[in-house]
């Protein structure tokens, strides 16, 4: 593989007029002027009538991505069931009231991150519901309803989660119990992921055991191992196509983890060629630009602008996401087109997408008018 040019790259990166009987006090008396200047003012009540425009319209379209979650939680795609519960998380209030159903869904992806969102959100009068499923057909929702009622203060039985961390298969049951217990923050359970990471595997693939190894490893590092980031750091570096996934989601954790020492080889892979001249996949571009965005670079919307109306479903809601995080305003709108987009689950992307541009332009302004 060779480097592309780094160019292709955006992430590297008067007169004082006082009154007569203040002259000597200066020019900087302190006072104001009884003469204002009508240009000045003209600006301000321009800026104030187009800040004012700008808040009804983001509430216009916060109102709009909200509709359209509440809609696409009664898909009769799982999936987007799923994704659309899980945006819904942004806006507590709005979640707390599809709760139930999503807890209740008959699939068992939709119930296992709806009882996550729920536990994230605080929305405590859920008990009862995440009681029930603390006997789940699936340990993939007992696990979840487990890291709900603990996140909450509740009081709850978490030895089974040791039980799913080592558990032989399904391999992904070890890579969602570390996920969630990285979330808890109580590192004494570093002990019991180190001896997940060795525990047998014999019916996985290398490239099976390598992500949940990595998911380990992510757990690990937010409880405070950082020596976890080598194992990070070195999967960013793949020497074989096999290696790709794991590569993704390396940098996925990355930017979780906020792992900034990294910034530089997430830009090496995004301006990777190889001998024919081929970029990495737009899976691979479009993590690198979230990434970079959780990382403070929020620059990665031109990478978005070149899938966002891509052929395949995937890559589009990929896109949408980047937008979401990016957010200028012209992301915005990109992002209110695509609530309109033939596919379920990239009209959920959109309006998560959505949500969390809103969301923090709201709290920067906030911030910036305080």
């Amino acid at each position: 593989m060779k480097s592309g040019p780094a160019s292709q790259s955006v992430f590297a990166s008067g007169v004082c007029f006082v009154a007569v009987l203040s002259l000597a006090a200066g020019c900087g008396g302190g006072e104001s002027s009884r003469y204002e200047d009508p240009s000045r003012a003209n600006a301000a009540a321009r800026a104030s009538v187009a800040e004012a425009r700008l808040d009804r319209e983001r509430g216009d379209l916060r109102n709009a991505a909200l509709i359209a979650l509440q809609d696409l939680v009664r898909s009769p795609d799982a999936l987007t069931r799923a994704n659309a519960a899980e945006a819904l998380e942004l806006v507590p209030s709005a979640l707390d009231e599809i709760a139930p159903a999503v807890l209740l869904d008959d699939n068992i992806g939709v119930r296992s991150i709806a009882a996550v969102a729920v536990g994230r959100s605080g929305l405590r009068r859920h008990e009862p519901l995440l009681r029930g499923m603390l006997s789940d057909e699936s340990d993939y929702a007992r696990a979840s309803a487990i890291y709900a009622l603990t996140v909450m203060g509740f009081e709850v039985d978490r030895s089974p989660m040791a039980g799913f961390l080592l558990s032989g298969e399904p391999f992904g049951l070890r890579g969602h119990t570390a996920y969630l217990l990285g979330e808890l923050g109580d590192p004494s359970a570093i002990d019991l992921l180190r001896d997940a990471a060795k525990a047998p595997m014999e019916r996985a693939s290398v490239s099976q055991r390598r992500v949940v190894e990595l998911q380990i490893s992510e757990a690990m590092i937010k409880l405070g191992d950082q020596q976890q980031l080598g194992a990070v750091r070195a999967a960013l570096f793949p020497s074989q196509t096999s290696d790709l996934e794991a590569m993704a989601l390396a940098i996925q954790i990355v930017g979780e983890v906020g792992d900034s020492a990294s910034r530089g080889r997430l830009v090496q892979i995004a301006e990777t060629q190889d001998s024919a001249g081929q970029r990495m996949p737009p899976e691979v571009q479009l993590a690198i630009a979230i990434s970079m965005a959780k990382l403070g670079d929020r620059n990665g919307w031109f990478v978005a602008d070149e899938f966002w109306d891509a052929s395949r479903d995937v890559l589009r809601a990929d896109a949408a996401a980047v937008f979401g995080w990016t957010g200028r305003e012209n992301d915005l709108r990109r992002l209110r087109t695509m609530l309109d987009d033939r596919s379920g689950r990239v009209r959920a992307s959109a309006a998560a997408g959505i949500l969390r541009a809103v969301t923090t332009s709201d709290a920067s302004l906030a911030e910036a008018r305080s």
